[in-house]
């Protein structure tokens, strides 16, 4: 299945200006993309946002559910910050699915340094808008 395209996205659009701008890949069921950490996205100086941290794993649980044919919309997640993301250190993040039924998926996603480094992990509960 090819993957459905969103150019204004935050996470993965490519017209938008302010965003993330990822691209996926998809390795046995998973989404996996690698993120830069650039400083434009810190909180406080030389630490990548929380908010943003949230964002990467919430993407690669989307897009984990969206290559398996389906589309949802998050409705809980849960983050677990595990150690701070420097700005500058080149991570990925990927995410998959754990769980599936007819309304609800269950995801769950991390993001690793080139180590194998847990930066953070979720979980993830997602609403089956349609297919």
């Amino acid at each position: 299945m090819e993957e459905p395209r969103f150019d204004a996205c935050f996470a993965c659009g490519k017209d938008n200006a302010l965003g993330l701008k990822l691209e996926f890949s998809y390795r046995a069921d998973k989404a996996v993309a690698e993120f830069a950490s650039p400083a434009c996205y810190e909180g406080y100086n030389g630490f990548i946002h929380g908010g943003i941290i949230t964002t990467l794993m919430d993407e690669a649980m989307a897009k984990a559910i969206l290559i398996s044919g389906k589309r949802a919309v998050t409705a809980q997640i849960t983050t677990h910050f595990r150690k701070p993301l420097t700005t500058g250190l080149k991570v990925l993040t990927s995410g998959w699915i754990t769980e599936a039924k007819t309304r609800t998926i269950k995801t769950a996603a991390q993001i690793a340094d080139a180590s194998g480094n847990l930066i953070a992990t979720a979980e993830a509960v997602f609403i089956v808008t349609g297919t």
